[in-house]
């Protein structure tokens, strides 16, 4: 059965990259919070099990430093990985390891093991309509 998700969060998307993982200290708040905001809004829904499209749009407001909140694409992988479950070996700061539920980073929350994602669509906006930074996701798939 077909399916499409959405939710908008506050504040900036987790990173990943060489230095950064969305399990690490520095990326473990906007982790928590894209998982409390998909638990909250999936209703009991499984993760995706078929391929996906992922839609990513992320709003920053118009200023100075808005082009140096981070690489478009450390927000793709923080996003993914987030939306995945934590890899076996990967460190874990102790406000994730003490998340209960589906904000377990051991669970998968929409993104399931057989998953594979086909197509991102992500873009960074700035606007001086934008007072603070949010992001949106999309998932379509089944």
């Amino acid at each position: 059965m077909f399916k499409i998700f959405e939710i908008k969060v506050r504040g900036l998307p987790p990173q990943k990259d060489d230095t950064k993982s969305p399990w690490q200290a520095s990326e473990a708040e906007r982790t928590l919070a894209l998982r409390h905001e998909v638990a909250k809004r999936r209703n009991g829904a499984g993760p995706f099990s078929t391929p996906i499209k992922l839609h990513l749009r992320i709003f920053l407001p118009h200023s100075e430093g808005a082009v140096k909140h981070g690489e478009l694409e450390t927000y793709i992988a923080g996003v993914c990985a987030a939306l995945e479950h934590i890899p076996a070996g990967a460190v874990m700061t102790p406000s994730l390891q003490n998340a209960k539920g589906v904000e377990n980073p051991c669970e998968p929350l929409l993104i399931g093991p057989e998953a594979s994602i086909m197509l991102i669509d992500a873009k960074k906006i700035i606007s001086p309509d934008v007072k603070e930074p949010f992001y949106e996701i999309q998932l379509e798939g089944e």
